[in-house]
Order: C-alpha cells, then sequence, then structure tokens
C-alpha cells in the first residue's frame, strides 16, 4: 500500500527499549482488540555484530538504535468494524485507501497475501492526550510518565485468519512471526491451543531440517528460518543476515531458550541435550521422523514426504 506520508513535525525517536508505558498508550490508543504482539528490533534490539564462532567473546548489550520503529500485529473478530472505529479515531494513521472507507480497507486486508492491514510510519507520544482516549484520573496518571515519541507500524489481522494460519501454515506470514520471539501484550484464551501448536509444529520442522549432530544455536536458527525460505525480499528489501541478527545476539538466544525449553523437554522425542554451547544429538530413525512429521501442518508434511530424500519411503510408511 502507498506509505503515509509523514509530517513534518513528527515526534523524533528515541533509543532504547519502549516502556511498559509506551506500549500501554499504543493500545489506548486504538479500538479494542482481542490478541496483540510487539515484535521487532524495535522491541528486541538486534546486533550488528556477533560472535564468528563458538566460544567467542559475547558482545554487549544491543541497544534498539534511535530510528527503529516499534512494530505491533492485532488480531480482532470484526475487522470491518474496527477499522470503522479506528478511521474516527485515528484516520491519519490510513494511506489513501482510507479515504475509500472501512469496508475498502477490510477487503484489501482479506484478500492481501498474509491478510494483513499494515499503517506505518505513525508518529506516537506516550503521553499525547490526542492518540490516548482516556479518563481525566488517567490522562493526569499519564502526565507524570517521561514522554516517549516515536514511529509505530501496526498490522491488524482478522483473528479467524490468524487461528487458521497458526494451524495450518497457509501463508507463514504471521504464524513464521509467532515463531520467534514476540511481547505478548493482551492474551487471548481462545487462541492460545493455536499458537502451542503453531511452536510445536516450528520445532519439529526444524528438527527435521538438521542432521542427527546440531547445535542449539543450530536449532533456533533453523526455526528462525522457516518464515524466510524462499522469500525473495530477503536478497532485495530485508536484510539476507536477518536471522543471524534474530538468534545469535546473547539476549535473543536467551529468549528462543525461554520460549522452546518447555517443548524441548515434553515435545521432542529423540532429542538430547548435550552441554552449553555443546552439540546435540537426535535420532533420525523413521518412527522419529514420522512422529515429527505427525506435528506439521498436512501440506507442510506433503511436501517433505514429496521433496525430502532423507525422509525416505520407511518414514512415509510409518505415517500410515
Amino acid at each position: 500500500f502507498p506509505h503515509r506520508a509523514v509530517d513534518a513535525k513528527a515526534p523524533s525517536h528515541m533509543a532504547g527499549t519502549p516502556s511498559d508505558a509506551f506500549f500501554d498508550s499504543v493500545l489506548r490508543a486504538l479500538p479494542e482488540v482481542d490478541y496483540a504482539v510487539a515484535y521487532g528490533s524495535g522491541v528486541f534490539p538486534q546486533e550488528g555484530g556477533f560472535p564468528q564462532e563458538e566460544g567467542a567473546v559475547a558482545p554487549p548489550t544491543a541497544v534498539a538504535p534511535a530510528d527503529t520503529m516499534v512494530d505491533f500485529l492485532l488480531a480482532v473478530s470484526d475487522p470491518l468494524g474496527w477499522h470503522a472505529a479506528n478511521l474516527r479515531l485515528n484516520g491519519s494513521h490510513y494511506s489513501a485507501l482510507g479515504a475509500l472507507g472501512p469496508r475498502a480497507v477490510t477487503a484489501v486486508q482479506r484478500c492481501g497475501g498474509g491478510r494483513v492491514y499494515f499503517n506505518t510510519l505513525v508518529p506516537h507520544s506516550s503521553s499525547s492526550p490526542p492518540l490516548a482516549r482516556v479518563t481525566g484520573a488517567a490522562t493526569g496518571a499519564a502526565a507524570r510518565v517521561h514522554s516517549e515519541h516515536r514511529l509505530i507500524k501496526y498490522g491488524v489481522i482478522d483473528l479467524a485468519h490468524l487461528r487458521a494460519d497458526l494451524l495450518g501454515w497457509e501463508t507463514l506470514y504471521v504464524s513464521g512471526r509467532l515463531h520467534k520471539p514476540v511481547r505478548t501484550l493482551v492474551h487471548c484464551a481462545k487462541l492460545e491451543p493455536a499458537l502451542r501448536a503453531n511452536q510445536k509444529a516450528a520445532l519439529a520442522a526444524g528438527l527435521l531440517s538438521l542432521p542427527a549432530r546440531f547445535t542449539e544455536r543450530e536449532l533456533y536458527s533453523a526455526i528462525a528460518s522457516l518464515s524466510y525460505a524462499g522469500d525473495v525480499r530477503m536478497g532485495i528489501a530485508e536484510d539476507p543476515r536477518k536471522v543471524e541478527k534474530l538468534v545469535l545476539p546473547p539476549d535473543s538466544f536467551a529468549k528462543f531458550g525461554g520460549l522452546y525449553a518447555h517443548l524441548l523437554a515434553t515435545d521432542a522425542p529423540g532429542v538430547a541435550r548435550g552441554a552449553v554451547g555443546g552439540e546435540w544429538t537426535q535420532c533420525t530413525g523413521a518412527a522419529t521422523t514420522a512422529a515429527r512429521l505427525c506435528v506439521v501442518p498436512p501440506r507442510v508434511r506433503a511436501h517433505v514426504l514429496a521433496n525430502d530424500p532423507r525422509v525416505g519411503p520407511l518414514a512415509a510408511d510409518a505415517l500410515l
């Protein structure tokens, strides 16, 4: 979509990770959502340089640069009603498409490749009364919070479409984003089973792509790579070292560990965890491979069986 023009008087950026107050103020500025996460380098700063090998000196803690936009994903059960309300509240957030009304915005959202509609380059201040729909008492509280001025981008997806992508990897656009660490701002109990299934499938797919011996870092890199496989943006608009930047910094590596530690203990049969920084091993026999294939979405399973010679007829037979 055409980018909304940035106001020349837009607030300047701030370096560092946004505060809790900033995240809260963004949500209060928008109509109510069913599920929300913040993600990307504006939330989890990424390093520009990393250790070249295991045991190398770790880089310092990353800090988000001053020009890093803060990204949000919002899921709503009624996209048409949500966009109608948001156009009334925040019409300036939209590109020229917004002038055509909520039906046009919703139609573009539903027909897009990832079924997500993004408003981008939106200036936001954490203590800005025009953006925050708050009571007089809350406004007084917000006034005591140090003001933060940043650019934000938020994508809106139908809750039903999000659930379908989590379970079926229809586009891997949003489900792939949720393979990686995110900051959850609004929880949705109805979505939890699909979120867990998506992470289990990501772990199984990551293990299927690895040999019998691998490192923990290679596992998280394999998981992070799933949504970028075949993405032409990785060689053009996107940084081709994006996966490295997502996994290699110590802070990011620890977040991946926190995300997948429980699943590795309960849903990764045949995996033997080694020492920190050392090799792990996994069984690559037919039964274990078939068990992993049962966890990934059917369309992915069919693709692996048809195209990966390592799976072989024994694993295929074990699925029957």
